[in-house]
């Protein structure tokens, strides 16, 4: 049993359409009807029920969809030991009487919310620096 999807692309340019989706849908259903199938349109220019079309054939696969709510996340490469805290958990009154925290060299510059990544770090960690011979032309080549 292969899943099959039927779709009509192109929505967007009705006036020219050739077969109605009632004919492919009577055809479908009335030819095939022991099989796994469904029948959808889609536009990409006006971006009309393109991810639909992914998710139906994910349905009819029976393969389980990752949620909706999700989308596309980032993923940091680099795990944080740093522990997050709210600055705004104190309530008007404690944020006042609290004293401030010691700015260290590393925080002046502005605390990360996010470590660097490993691989900048390493990118970072193994740069070499040139030495420049103070007598060389700007096109001369350095060696490192």
């Amino acid at each position: 049993e292969i899943p099959m999807i039927f779709v009509g692309n192109k929505t967007d340019l009705n006036d020219r359409r050739v077969v109605n989706k009632e004919d492919v849908a009577e055809w479908v259903f009335c030819d095939l009807p022991k099989l796994r199938t469904k029948v959808m349109e889609c536009s990409s220019k006006n971006d009309i029920n393109v991810r639909e079309v992914f998710k139906a054939f994910l349905q009819l696969a029976k393969i389980p969809m990752p949620n909706d709510d999700c989308g596309l996340r980032r993923r940091s490469s680099a795990h944080s030991s740093v522990p997050r805290t709210r600055p705004n958990t104190l309530s008007p009154h404690t944020a006042a009487n609290a004293p401030e925290p010691p700015m260290s060299p590393s925080s002046s510059l502005g605390q990360r919310l996010k470590p660097r990544s490993r691989s900048l770090i390493r990118r970072t960690s193994k740069k070499v620096n040139k030495v420049k011979d103070p007598n060389a032309e700007p096109d001369d080549c350095f060696i490192s």
